[in-house]
């Protein structure tokens, strides 16, 4: 089998000719200038704000106030702390509503 190259390229000529023109004419132009695209932005809701800020001063707060701690063990000792058990137990359901909405 003999396969020759007979340079049949009528049929591609024209449509590599468009082509080329076409790439020519972009090229004349000049170099397309780079357009700033916008940042991306997100914007907080007044909820969400609040939320962070309570997160930030509760990180910032001490996990243990001394202070308290002592005014406590020195009514203790001196029998002088008296809770009433429905208070207590009003505390922790406060605290399990709160802990929930966050």
């Amino acid at each position: 089998m003999k396969i020759e190259n007979r340079s049949d390229n009528t049929n591609i000529n024209p449509h590599l000719n468009r082509v080329q023109d076409a790439a020519e004419r972009s090229e004349s132009k000049g170099p397309i200038p780079d357009r700033e695209e916008p940042a991306d932005r997100v914007e907080l809701s007044g909820a969400a704000k609040a939320l962070q800020q309570a997160r930030q001063l509760l990180a910032a707060s001490p996990e243990v106030r001394l202070e308290k701690v002592a005014e406590l063990k020195g009514l203790i000792q001196q029998g002088g702390y008296n809770v009433k058990g429905e208070a207590v137990a009003a505390k922790m359901l406060e605290q399990g509503l709160f802990d929930r909405l966050i």
